[in-house]
């Protein structure tokens, strides 16, 4: 999968993550983000831009942007983004619970926040749903 058909997949996905508020709100709480630095955008209108920018150097002036998706989501550096992709594409409410409370007691830094998300919802977790979940979604579902 790269970047254009992660972001294909990710339009047909809720905005609507309940344990994903859950860490927002705690990360605020504890002093980790800022209230504006996620409250102006969803972590889906933040993953969408974010692949925007992945068709040439994007925000960060990339040398290589002829790139996986599942390089994308292993070097994200935003526990919310990650966890609301593995919250909408179906990981099951345990893992991502259990993946929200590392982020939680992970050092207070978006980096390692990030890293303990993926240690328990790694990328083919998220693979495996996805066509599924937005099949279900678009009502494509045979």
């Amino acid at each position: 999968m790269d970047p254009r058909e992660l972001k294909s997949h990710i339009s047909n996905l809720p905005n609507r993550a309940p344990i994903t508020v859950e860490l927002k709100d705690a990360l605020q709480e504890a002093g980790c983000i800022e209230p504006i630095d996620h409250g102006r955008f969803s972590p889906k209108e933040s993953w969408l831009g974010w692949l925007d920018g992945y068709n040439g150097p994007g925000y960060h002036n990339r040398k290589d942007w002829n790139r996986t998706a599942e390089f994308v989501y292993n070097h994200l550096n935003a526990p919310l983004m990650a966890l609301w992709l593995g919250e909408v594409s179906g990981v099951p409410k345990p893992v991502v619970r259990k993946a929200m409370a590392a982020a939680r007691h992970a050092h207070p830094n978006f980096g390692t926040q990030t890293a303990a998300i993926r240690k328990i919802i790694p990328w083919k977790m998220i693979e495996d749903r996805l066509g599924v979940v937005t099949e279900k979604i678009s009502g494509k579902q045979g």
